[in-house]
């Protein structure tokens, strides 16, 4: 009900919505942190505190050659061929989810 209320508030004007802004500043940015699977790289231009274009690099995209080279694979596998369609779907996401547990949730 909340969420409700602060469409109708927004649509009424109520409520304004201003740009986040990071500081006062202009310029830019480049880093690399820690997450799951690897590191996340970033590049980030401000232009007066406001972020203006960003980009990242995910652990799933960097590795993402190496996964669909391990996804070709499978056909040379013992046994692949003769599994039912379901049971091949089963190996294919557990590959998916070595690489990265969050992505079969995150791409649909």
């Amino acid at each position: 009900m909340a969420l409700q209320r602060i469409k109708e508030r927004l649509a009424n004007g109520e409520i304004k919505i201003s740009e986040p802004k990071i500081s006062n500043r202009t310029g830019n940015g480049v880093g690399a942190i820690e997450a799951p699977r690897g590191t996340l790289f970033y590049d980030v231009r401000a232009k007066d505190g406001i972020i203006r274009d960003l980009n990242i690099i995910t652990p799933t995209a960097q590795n993402l050659a190496n996964l669909e080279a391990d996804l070709e694979e499978f056909e040379h596998i013992e046994g692949f061929n003769g599994l039912k369609k379901e049971e091949k779907a089963d190996r294919i996401k557990m590959l998916i989810r070595a690489y990265d547990p969050c992505v079969t949730c995150s791409v649909h």
